[in-house]
């Protein structure tokens, strides 16, 4: 399923589904995103902060509902990250996407997003750069701003960069998003089916221990057992204490995917550190881990 491509003047839904950011990077996330041509309209609070959310489950589960039901809005995008999507999901009925799908965009813990709404309704969505980090005044880059646009705007998207694992050449749907999230769907109504995808994964600030943790459970699940390939993003601070001797996050990675016997491309541009580059989760790509390379096969849009 697919959503209508944006356009300029179209109405962007800024939501904080996880955590709150500040109010100066909200305030001039908006600002960037109207000096593109785009109107935006906010639903709920995105600055006040609920512990480490930005709201209580059936409030933001009610304001991503309000989003969704918007007959105006063209694209719903997350403010930022953080925690808390999982807890909101069995508040959300998804139902009014099948018949008025909506471009939804943003990374990190918005991971759960994606994987409900390809689960709920087979819609293609954007693992992407959030507002805050991708439009907000120091943040982001230019590359990466560029690289959603021409995504959400029907472009044909092509990939390359990284470094092969385990070479070779598979298609699939292409699915994933942040590790901690993927790993922690498994046994949720929300878990990904990766039998014959392209599974992608990024991550921050975890150790190798839990690498190794969230890898063993996706093995563990049989989650890994039928992949088509794997492409490997940014997986950004994940080292151990200095000067302990224990496996690199690289390492950990290889041993538990290069056995799988499919193609493996790691550092490839899109994580939690620049470049970032947007994904469409769900869409039939090509990955050649040979030269490097990604390519999706079909639209992502509506044109």
């Amino acid at each position: 399923m697919l959503a209508a491509r944006l356009q300029p003047h179209d109405l962007i839904a800024l939501v904080a589904p996880a955590s709150a950011t500040e109010p100066d990077l909200a305030a001039s996330a908006i600002t960037n995103l109207e000096s593109l041509g785009y109107r935006t309209r906010i639903f709920g609070e995105l600055a006040t902060h609920h512990g480490y959310l930005s709201a209580s489950d059936v409030e933001r589960a009610a304001q991503f509902q309000r989003a969704i039901e918007d007959p105006e809005v063209k694209l719903i995008l997350a403010v930022r990250g953080g925690y808390g999507v999982g807890r909101m999901l069995e508040h959300i009925d998804f139902t009014p996407l099948r018949w008025a799908p909506k471009l939804i965009a943003g990374f990190s813990d918005i991971t759960a997003l994606h994987a409900a709404v390809w689960k709920t309704c087979g819609l293609i969505s954007f693992h992407s750069p959030n507002a805050v980090d991708g439009f907000a005044n120091g943040r982001g880059d230019d590359a990466s701003r560029a690289a959603l646009i021409c995504a959400l705007s029907g472009e044909s998207l092509e990939y390359t960069g990284g470094k092969a694992l385990t070479p070779g050449v598979a298609r699939g749907r292409l699915l994933g998003g942040n590790l901690a999230i993927v790993a922690a769907l498994v046994g949720t109504p929300w878990e990904l089916d990766l039998g014959g995808a392209i599974l992608f994964i990024e991550d921050i600030g975890e150790a190798p221990y839990r690498i190794d943790r969230m890898l063993w459970q996706l093995r563990a699940a049989g989650c890994l057992s039928d992949l088509a390939g794997v492409v490997l993003g940014h997986f950004t601070d994940c080292t151990d204490r200095p000067g302990k001797a224990t496996p690199t996050g690289e390492e950990v990675l290889a041993e538990y995917l290069t056995p799988l016997g499919v193609p493996v491309l790691a550092s490839f541009p899109f994580g939690h550190e620049s470049p970032n580059f947007a994904w469409p989760h769900g869409a039939l790509v090509e990955l050649d881990a040979t030269a490097g390379r990604v390519t999706v096969l079909e639209p992502v849009v509506v044109l």
